[in-house]
């Protein structure tokens, strides 16, 4: 890390699998990562990345449906891209399934948008 770069003000939400509402287990499964709003009048679209592991989902439910899951990605990717400063949880709700929950957004401060994505993929959904 560049000790002399100033870090962006971001905030997150993580994506979890939830298979059974009733039983309240979950596996998280992405990031969104987005500057805050305060951050800069001109912010790029949110960032968005799930795992690429799949193992704890199947551990969780064997059924799951991956293509589905996947699918949702790219198409977050792409509505994100498309309307970068849309309303968030909007465009979520219009694009997630059931068994996708998005988190409270937490603060962050990152480096910069690929390197905070990379940081926080390891803490939170890949496996250890």
């Amino acid at each position: 890390m560049n000790s002399g770069s100033e870090r962006r003000a971001c905030e997150f939400h993580l994506l979890r699998y939830v298979p059974d509402a009733v039983r309240n287990e979950y596996v998280h499964i992405g990031v969104i990562l987005r500057e805050s709003a305060a951050a800069d009048s001109l912010r790029r679209a949110p960032e968005v990345r799930f795992t690429r592991d799949w193992r704890r989902v199947r551990c969780l439910d064997p059924e799951a449906d991956i293509a589905l899951l996947e699918g949702m990605e790219s198409e977050l990717r792409r509505r994100f891209q498309a309307e970068p400063d849309g309303d968030l949880m909007r465009l979520l709700t219009e694009s997630l399934s059931l068994n996708v929950q998005m988190t409270e957004p937490k603060a962050y401060l990152a480096e910069s948008l690929p390197a905070g994505m990379e940081e926080l993929m390891r803490l939170y959904v890949e496996p250890p």
